[in-house]
C-alpha cells in the first residue's frame, strides 16, 4: 500500500494505491480523503490479515485526525500440485470476503520472481495444464474489486526438473604437486539434486583441453593425484538428472614455480617505418623464460596490430617496414608454467 498527499489544484488530498508484487503492478490511485479540507502527513500500516489502515491530518475549519481502513479479501490457498507425466493439476481454496471476479495462474522461474507465464481460468477453483520438464514456482491470483490478491507459492517440478545452477566459491590449494579443489553447491541444490560434479581444466582461460571428467559423487571437494608443473585454468560443473550446469567461476592453479614476473619494456621508433624495442629479463621468482610474445594494438591493451613470438634471447626486437601510425606495445614472458605477467605498455609512434 502506497499513500501520499497530492495537490489537486485547490487542496491537498490523500491518495493511495495497492501494489501487488506477484504481477509487479499497482492499482490506479484513489482519493481517500474528503475534498473539503486539506489532508497532509498520511501514514500507512499493513497487517498480515490483508488490511491496511491509513491515518492523516486534516486542516479544515477544525483540525482533526482521520483514518480509513482498506479490507481486501483473504488470500486464496493454493494446494500442492498433482503431477502426472507432464500434466499439472492445480486447485485452491477461495479466500473469505468479497468473491473474486476471476483467477489467474502465474508461474515464475525463481521464487517470488517475475511471471514468465500467466493465464486466466475464470472463476474455476482448479485447472490442469501441460508443461515442459522443469522447475516452476506457481501462484494463483484472485481478482477482487479489480485488485489481484496473490495466494501462497508452491514449487512444481515436472519430469527430471531443471539443471543445476553453477557451483559457487571455487578455491584451489596446492601442496607440492597435489591440488585440492573445494567449492559450494549450486544455489538451487534444495530443489535440484546433484548426482556428480565435473572437473574441467585447460591450458588457457575458458577451455577444457587438458581435463574434463566426473568426480563420481556429490561431495564438494576433490583432491588430485600428482599434477605436472604448469599453469592451469580450472572450473567445476554440477550434474543432475536434468542435465549439466553452467561452469563455476574459473580459478588459475599454478603447480611448481610460478609464471615469470613482468619485464620492463622501453624503446620506440628509430626512423620512418622502423622500431627498436628492448626489455629487461623477467625478475625472480618465476619459472625459466622459454620465450617472449610481443603484442601490439591500435588502442591501449589491444593486440589487434601484431602478435609476434620471440626467443628467450636477445632481449630486444628490431623491425623495419612498419606502416605509419601509433601502436600500444607490451611484451609477455612465456614459460613451462604458462604466460607470465605482461610488461608495462609503451606507446610507439611510427612516422
Amino acid at each position: 500500500m502506497a499513500v501520499w498527499a497530492r495537490l489537486d489544484g485547490t487542496r491537498y488530498r490523500v491518495q493511495a494505491s495497492v501494489y501487488t508484487e506477484a504481477t509487479d503492478s499497482s492499482a490506479p490511485a484513489e482519493h481517500v480523503s474528503a475534498a473539503g479540507a486539506d489532508a497532509v502527513s498520511p501514514v500507512a500500516r499493513l497487517h498480515t490479515d490483508g488490511t491496511a489502515v491509513l491515518v492523516w491530518q486534516t486542516d479544515g475549519t477544525t483540525p482533526a485526525v482521520e483514518a480509513s481502513r482498506f479490507v481486501l479479501a483473504s488470500l486464496p490457498q493454493l494446494r500442492p500440485a498433482v503431477i502426472s507425466g507432464r500434466t499439472i493439476t492445480l486447485s485452491w481454496a477461495p479466500g473469505a470476503g468479497t468473491p473474486p471476479s476471476g483467477y489467474t495462474i502465474v508461474a515464475s522461474r525463481a521464487s517470488g520472481g517475475a511471471p514468465f507465464v500467466q493465464f486466466s481460468v475464470g472463476q474455476s477453483s482448479s485447472t490442469s495444464v501441460t508443461a515442459q520438464d522443469g522447475v516452476y514456482y506457481v501462484r494463483v491470483l484472485a481478482t477482487v474489486a479489480g485488485i489481484p490478491v496473490a495466494s501462497n507459492e508452491i514449487l512444481v517440478i515436472v519430469g527430471a526438473g531443471g539443471a543445476p545452477t553453477e557451483p559457487q566459491e571455487l578455491e584451489a590449494t596446492v601442496a607440492g604437486n597435489v591440488v585440492t579443489l573445494t567449492w559450494a553447491p549450486p544455489i538451487n541444490e534444495a530443489i535440484v539434486q546433484v548426482r556428480s560434479y565435473y572437473v574441467a581444466a585447460g591450458s588457457a582461460p575458458g577451455i577444457s583441453n587438458l581435463a574434463f571428467f566426473p568426480t563420481g559423487s556429490a561431495v564438494t571437494t576433490y583432491v588430485t593425484g600428482a599434477v605436472p608443473n604448469g599453469s592451469y585454468w580450472v572450473r567445476i560443473y554440477a550434474e543432475s538428472t536434468g542435465g549439466l550446469s553452467p561452469p563455476s567461476a574459473e580459478v588459475r592453479v599454478v603447480v611448481g614455480p610460478p609464471p615469470p614476473q613482468a619485464p620492463v619494456l622501453s624503446g620506440g621508433s628509430t626512423g620512418p617505418g622502423s622500431v627498436l624495442l628492448q626489455w629487461t629479463a623477467a625478475p625472480a621468482p618465476g619459472a625459466p623464460v622459454t620465450g617472449y610474445q610481443l603484442q601490439a594494438g591500435y588502442q591501449p591493451g589491444q593486440s589487434n596490430a601484431a602478435v609476434i613470438a620471440l626467443p628467450a634471447a636477445p632481449l630486444s626486437y628490431a623491425a623495419a617496414g612498419i606502416p605509419p601510425g601509433t601502436y600500444y606495445v607490451r611484451v609477455v614472458p612465456l614459460s613451462s608454467a604458462g604466460p607470465g605477467t605482461a610488461s608495462n605498455e609503451v606507446v610507439v609512434t611510427v612516422p
